[in-house]
């Protein structure tokens, strides 16, 4: 199944933001806070560009909003975008630099927030859950649903533990769920969930140079000067080395025929509604 996000012709690229936009929000110095290479960030931004498809003139919370650009972006298509983030340096980051009207910053822990009950369209949880302490897991996926209206609509993503941990370690991942455990935790709070994808098949294609990756387990690997890591990507990887709009296009979200699809992918994407 094509997924309607799909760019079969990067000399037409039409997908919303261009490329213009995705560099220019790009929170260049704060930028190892979430990702250290251009492939990590657009991997962000295809999230986001998913998730604007259904925030148009709706009520947004972005919650762990992050550094910020994300929040930004869909504030440009939805009616109102609330980003919530319990790091102060952080929040304080996207105040200063992805200022709009329609948007705000709250410094507040997503899993107990103080927003009335059915207060927001739309829900995005983007790369957040896995953050989360397993003992919060269920009150986290609980207060996502409070929060949205009836008929609502939650965007949630998380890494797959089966494919990500032969990808790398996160060592602030505290809650690595695999396809199966991740959607009885949703659909135990949601009765309508369906899957979606990022990056399905990396492992057939790139796996021997994760498999030299994830044995970084502090990422120290961070500490390279770009140059030299640019260098070993393109040796070893050259997937992860192409321009942004072909990167833009194997990693977008699509749609899963099946649950195996998601299980061969790198992230499990879950749309739920309330």
């Amino acid at each position: 199944m094509k997924n309607r996000h799909d760019i079969t012709d990067n000399s037409k690229f039409t997908l919303w933001p261009g490329l213009d936009f995705i560099e220019k929000i790009k929170p260049h110095n704060y930028a190892t806070h979430s990702f250290s290479s251009q492939y990590g960030y657009l991997c962000y931004i295809a999230l986001y560009q998913f998730a604007v498809s259904f925030c148009a003139g709706k009520k947004v919370l972005d919650a762990a909003s992050g550094l910020g650009f994300g929040s930004y972006l869909l504030a440009h298509k939805a009616q109102h975008v609330t980003g919530v983030e319990i790091e102060t340096t952080v929040i304080e980051y996207a105040k200063v630099h992805y200022k709009k009207d329609n948007l705000d910053f709250i410094l507040a822990d997503a899993t107990a927030t103080n927003f009335d009950n059915g207060m927001f369209d739309i829900v995005v949880s983007l790369e957040t859950f896995e953050h989360i302490p397993p003992d919060k897991a269920l009150p986290f996926i609980k207060e996502l649903k409070r929060v949205l209206k009836p008929g609502g609509t939650l965007i949630i993503s998380t890494p797959n533990h089966e494919v990500y941990s032969r990808i790398t370690r996160t060592p602030d991942h505290v809650n690595e769920l695999n396809v199966d455990d991740f959607r009885k935790l949703v659909s135990s709070v949601f009765q309508d969930c369906s899957p979606y994808y990022q990056r399905k098949g990396v492992l057939q294609t790139t796996g021997k140079y994760f498999s030299v990756v994830s044995k970084d387990r502090l990422k120290l690997r961070r500490f390279l000067p770009n140059w030299l890591r640019n260098r070993i990507r393109k040796v070893a990887a050259p997937q992860l080395q192409k321009q942004p709009a072909d990167i833009l296009n194997e990693v977008q979200v699509f749609r899963a025929d099946t649950e195996d699809d998601v299980k061969d992918a790198v992230f499990q994407v879950w749309v739920c509604k309330n």
